[in-house]
């Protein structure tokens, strides 16, 4: 058993009541990948709990930027199904993690653990790469680009502009306007 095994056997510990498929979690190993983990505190109901740990996790870079997430979710020996506010608070999430868009990856799974009375949450990431992000960030670049020449062809405009007055003050005289005067009407 290699090591990327290993941990996968560790994160899959227990009864899967909905279990999540090992190639998805092999396939983010393979990547750059980042690990979210929240326990809940005891006492703390499920569903608490899953609001703070989904609201800790969309203020975290790495995970709001991924484009792929496995989600392993570790309850109490006993927990079974999750509950319909507990679907909707997960089904939240993904729709906040994604904003609807498509181009997104989500495969989550639960696991009763024995032994334990807190519940646990574990998000892996894909490495953070979101391809409207980098299509803006290239696009901000170009207009970067576009507007420092701009700028650099007014500038030079103007300075050629000023020369060629200076250049007519000092070469012309025009007597008409060397007495100025106002008058009151």
């Amino acid at each position: 058993m290699n090591a990327t095994e290993k941990k996968i056997a560790v994160l899959l510990a227990g009864t899967g009541v909905i279990p999540i498929p090992e190639e998805c979690l092999k396939e983010i190993f393979v990547d750059n990948h980042s690990m979210f983990t929240e326990e809940s505190k005891e006492g703390e109901s499920e569903v608490n709990f899953m609001k703070r740990a989904f609201c800790k996790a969309l203020r975290k870079e790495s995970i709001v930027n991924s484009t792929k997430q496995c989600m392993i979710i570790n309850a109490p020996v006993g927990h079974g199904k999750m509950s319909s506010e507990e679907i909707g608070l997960l089904s939240t999430y993904i729709n906040r993690w994604t904003n609807d868009a498509e181009h997104y990856s989500m495969n989550w799974g639960l696991y009763e653990i024995p032994n334990t009375t807190k519940m646990r949450i574990t998000i892996l990431a894909s490495s953070p790469t979101r391809p409207q992000a980098e299509e803006n960030e290239t696009q901000d670049v170009k207009n970067i680009l576009v507007l420092r020449n701009a700028f650099e062809k007014t500038r030079k405009q103007m300075k050629a502009n000023a020369l060629s007055i200076n250049a007519l003050s000092d070469n012309l005289n025009f007597p008409m306007f060397a007495e100025l005067t106002l008058k009151k009407t």
